[in-house]
């Protein structure tokens, strides 16, 4: 079992995976959105735990699952990440508060695309 996983951080995709993973799992505490007298993370609310701690739920599952070779097993949380994101996303435009999104918003999103696609590369090269 473990020779398993230490050969899958030979692999490049594997690798590249796993740094994407790690930056969607720090993005929900970063700020996603910032103006002049307030920022707000993905993580914490006004002292409440935000939709951010589903974020990294699904990240961690969709690692895990990744990592003991259930790629198919994998599209289930990572379809429940991008409707969460896309959700977030849709609320925000909604509200007119896309022009204070920062980076880290928008990273969050790059990530999960280079997810979706390097998970769907390693699920037909098998």
């Amino acid at each position: 079992m473990i020779n398993i996983i230490k050969s899958k951080f030979k692999d490049k995709r594997f690798i590249i995976f796993s740094i994407l993973c790690l930056i969607m799992l720090i993005c929900p505490f970063l700020d996603i959105i910032k103006n002049d007298n307030q920022r707000l993370n993905y993580f914490l609310n006004d002292g409440h735990v935000a939709d951010g701690i589903f974020v990294i739920i699904f990240v961690v599952l969709i690692y895990l699952l990744n990592i003991f070779n259930l790629k198919k097993s994998s599209l289930i949380p990572l379809f429940l990440l991008s409707a969460l994101l896309v959700i977030l996303f849709i609320n925000l435009a909604s509200h007119d508060l896309l022009k204070y999104t920062t980076f880290n918003f928008y990273l969050m999103y790059a990530c999960l695309v280079g997810i979706i696609s390097l998970l769907i590369i390693s699920i037909l090269k098998k």
